[in-house]
Formats: structure tokens, C-alpha cells, sequence
């Protein structure tokens, strides 16, 4: 065992295991790579300042990924993110996102990708919001069938009614 009570200068800029073969290396400008698998035991591994570049896979355990307390998580990409829910096709997964009440606010289930969303859905604000379908589209009004006077409305900005349809498919404008 090696005891040291102070700095450690290491002039062959390798620390090699007891094959022979490099596990640390340095480059002589206060860069470190270390050649295999690095395991961190009970604790974390915190990088302080720059980032951690990771060349391969990530994958976490643990289930979790957190973000700064009181600021942004970013996901960041040069071409697109792609989420793929039930790797081994073994069950019906969702991905959801939720609000800080942990209210779910919007999610996607997959096999067929049916989409629920709590709340408005807004296109952008300079131009059209387009519902697109090769086939039917559907508008079902009370779902749960306990009410008998839903409408869907096309309102004006000004809030004006200016077409209805109640369950019972009578048209008002």
C-alpha cells in the first residue's frame, strides 16, 4: 500500500494495473483518461466545472435524471431526440410529462400512439394550426357519457360562438 501525505507526480504519465496494462493516463497538460470502466461506490461523482463528455452509451440505473434546482434541463442535439418506450415490447408504456403538481399535463402511449393532453393546445403564434389524417377524423365530445349538454365550439378571438355542435349532433351558428 502506498501512503502518501502530500502530492503525487506520476513521470511516466501512466499508472498501470497489475497486468502491465494502462488504467490511468496522463497527458502531461492536466488532462486524464482512464482506460476501462471507472466505478464510483458510495458516492457521486461530481464534475464541477466544464462538462462530461461521454463517448459512448449512458445509462443510467438508478431511473433518474435531474436538473438544476430552480433552472433549465436541456437535451440538446444536432438532428432530432428520439424517446423509445418498451425497449422489449413486453407491455403498454406511456411516455408522460407532468407539472409541478405531478398532474400529467401531456403523454404519449405506445403501441398505437395515442396522445392525451390536459390542457389547451395552441398553434404557433404567427401562423395556422393544421390537424392532418389520411383517413377519418374524430371529435368525441363526453367520453365517459355522464353528461347530456356538451358542445364543440369554434369560437372568434373575441370569444364569439360562431359554430356548435351538441352530443346529439344538433348544429348551431
Amino acid at each position: 500500500m502506498l501512503d502518501v501525505d502530500g502530492d503525487v507526480r506520476v513521470r511516466g504519465n501512466d499508472i498501470r494495473d497489475n497486468s502491465g496494462n494502462s488504467a490511468i493516463t496522463f497527458d502531461g497538460s492536466a488532462n486524464t483518461e482512464v482506460n476501462g470502466t471507472l466505478t464510483v461506490s458510495g458516492g457521486d461523482l461530481d464534475v464541477t466545472s466544464g462538462g462530461l463528455t461521454i463517448s459512448g452509451d449512458l445509462t443510467v440505473s438508478g431511473g433518474d435524471i435531474s436538473g438544476p434546482t430552480d433552472d433549465i434541463l436541456r437535451i440538446k442535439s444536432d438532428l432530432g431526440v428520439i424517446v423509445e418506450l418498451d425497449n422489449d415490447n413486453d407491455g403498454v408504456q406511456k411516455f408522460i410529462i407532468r407539472n409541478g403538481d405531478d398532474d400529467n399535463i401531456f403523454e404519449v402511449e405506445e403501441p398505437d400512439g395515442a396522445i392525451t393532453v390536459g390542457g389547451t393546445i395552441s398553434g404557433p403564434q404567427d401562423g395556422n394550426l393544421t390537424l392532418s389524417s389520411d383517413q377519418n377524423v374524430y371529435i368525441r365530445l363526453d367520453e365517459d357519457s355522464n353528461e347530456t349538454n356538451r358542445t364543440f365550439n369554434i369560437v372568434s378571438s373575441a370569444g364569439n360562438n360562431n359554430f356548435i355542435v351538441n352530443e346529439s349532433g344538433d348544429v348551431s351558428l
